[in-house]
């Protein structure tokens, strides 16, 4: 809305300018001295030039910033109406020619031609401040801001979402160069590091998300191909290795901790069940059981979702082999696993391969389902797809199903009446709990991969939507029709953004501040992995009570 007032104005300027000069003319008056004007002109065209190379050079530009847009239309109109005023004092004006044009109108008429080119990348999306606040509650919200920021050394990227507890965030990178990963720990207040973890070098490259339970950190590791991959048990102030196990598969897996044990998956080598305080005191993992059991004659699982407790059951996921050389990818389908004995309940098929963890509410399991997998879509001969499954909690029955036309990777955000997720195809989605209906959906322009995080107030009712694109475009959401609040666009930053961001709302006298932390590579696009630098940064707003 401001780019297109502020081209009307400068339409509206330009005519007035033109106009301006023909009446001067018809009265005889005289232009401006030639010289003070084009001193004039000088000293404004290097003073314009000068602030955009100085922007340029202290912030990296983006050409949908509208503050790098409106410095540049401006610096090249003034700079046109320069040149036109120079060569008109070399040139010297003929007997008969036509009435001179006016400098001014020359810079306006260039400046309205800059706003038309800047028109195209507004209609497609937007131009995108470093901080936007978009608000119709004014002086309720107030605009985003960046606390801080943290980068590793090593070239790297967060796949592996950041996790928080207390006043320590912990987020582990991988590092595509060498296949290696590091876990950190910083203080979420000033993102100061508090320890590293690499295992002596030893440590894979991670996408699992970090459980802490008792002061213990419990992690995997590995991507899709490694093999022999580990899990992991952590001091979690210290950072000192407790103990490890190894597996004959991957650990890409979010694993969970509940009633004593730890779960968590190993690829095609299952779903591992440990006893936690066996494991504390002999130092090693001590499995309580394992599924699929020693017997299992049936196709290959891939547990590399996260898992979910509630209860005495255990729900997952099962993905597929993306190695080419195997000719049946696997099985794809929702568990429900007894979790004290690791006997199966119910397993339901899924559409598509599960890499998410799933959600428990009330009496529904929201499980969300999709190919492709966070950089690419779909290889054909597959036809990119996902879908939002609702199923019993008890029976596994399907209750509805949700389809989109690209995969669904993460898992959803659930409220007491919605259901909240990111897709491959770009867009946030909110349906309903009874039923499955869409209440909205946003286009982010890069696709969503991340679970949005949500702030709950003490009634239980969702206040903002927080989602995140692959792109770096960072959007408070209204959670009842999908507007933007606020934006904080990194794309300028080249971006890759997968992992979910993390959400802490804290109490004050007249309001809640809301910090958001989020893990991240820069540097090297949705694609150039080995290119980019690990990143975790907090951003900040304030929001006043009624």
């Amino acid at each position: 809305a401001l780019w297109f007032v502020m081209t009307l104005v400068v339409a509206a300027c330009t005519l007035w300018a033109w106009r301006r000069q023909l009446q001067i003319l018809a009265a005889g008056e005289l232009e401006a001295p030639p010289r003070t004007e084009l001193l004039v002109l000088a000293f404004m065209t290097l003073f314009s030039i000068g602030a955009a190379v100085g922007m340029a050079f202290f912030v990296t530009p983006s050409w949908r910033d509208i503050n790098w847009a409106m410095i540049v239309v401006m610096a090249l109109g003034i700079a046109a109406g320069f040149v036109f005023r120079g060569l008109r004092m070399l040139r010297s004006a003929p007997l008969f020619a036509a009435p001179p044009l006016a400098s001014e109108g020359i810079i306006l008429g260039a400046m309205l031609l800059g706003h038309l080119i800047f028109v195209p990348p507004l209609m497609s999306g937007g131009l995108e401040g470093g901080t936007v606040e978009f608000n119709e509650n004014v002086g309720k919200k107030k605009a985003v801001v960046k606390k801080w920021e943290f980068a590793l050394t090593d070239p790297g990227f967060y796949c592996s979402s950041p996790t928080l507890d207390g006043d320590r965030l912990y987020a582990a990178a991988a590092h595509p160069t060498f296949r290696g990963g590091t876990l950190i720990c910083l203080d979420r207040q000033t993102g100061l590091k508090k320890w590293e973890f690499i295992d002596d070098g030893a440590f894979k490259q991670v996408i699992s998300t970090p459980f802490v339970a008792d002061g213990k950190l419990y992690i995997g590791e590995g991507f899709h191909g490694d093999p022999k991959c580990k899990i992991y048990c952590i001091d979690a102030e210290k950072g000192e290795k407790l103990w490890d196990f190894e597996t004959n598969n991957q650990t890409e897996s979010s694993p969970t901790v509940a009633d004593g044990k730890l779960y968590a998956g190993a690829g095609n080598d299952g779903i591992y069940c440990f006893d936690v305080k066996k494991s504390i005191d002999q130092k090693k993992g001590v499995v309580a059981w394992r599924y699929p059991p020693a017997d299992y004659k049936g196709r290959d699982l891939r547990f590399g979702a996260g898992m979910r407790v509630v209860g005495k059951k255990l729900y997952c996921g099962t993905g597929v082999h993306r190695d080419l050389k195997y000719k049946d990818k696997g099985e794809t389908a929702i568990f429900c696993i007894d979790a004290e004995s690791g006997k199966l309940h119910w397993k339901v098929a899924s559409p598509y391969p599960i890499w998410s963890t799933p959600v428990v509410k009330g009496d529904s399991v929201y499980v969300t389902t999709g190919n492709g997998d966070i950089v690419d879509d779909a290889a054909k001969p597959e036809t990119p797809g996902g879908a939002l499954l609702c199923l019993d909690a008890e029976t596994g029955k399907e209750r509805w199903r949700f389809k989109v036309g690209n995969g669904i990777i993460e898992t959803p955000a659930v409220d007491e009446s919605h259901v909240y997720f990111g897709s491959r195809d770009g867009n946030v989605y909110c349906v309903g709990r009874n039923g499955g209906k869409e209440r909205w959906r946003y286009f982010l322009e890069s696709p969503v991969i991340a679970t949005p995080a949500l702030h709950v107030n003490e009634q239980k009712e969702t206040v903002s939507v927080f989602a995140v694109s692959t792109g770096g475009k960072i959007c408070c959401m209204d959670p009842g029709t999908g507007d933007i609040v606020w934006t904080y666009n990194m794309a300028d930053r080249l971006p890759c953004i997968t992992a979910s961001p993390k959400l802490v709302v804290t109490p004050m006298e007249k309001g809640h501040r809301r910090q958001l932390y989020i893990a991240a590579g820069v540097g090297g696009g949705l694609r150039g992995l080995t290119e980019h630098k690990a990143i975790v940064l907090c951003l900040e707003d304030q929001i006043k009570s009624e």
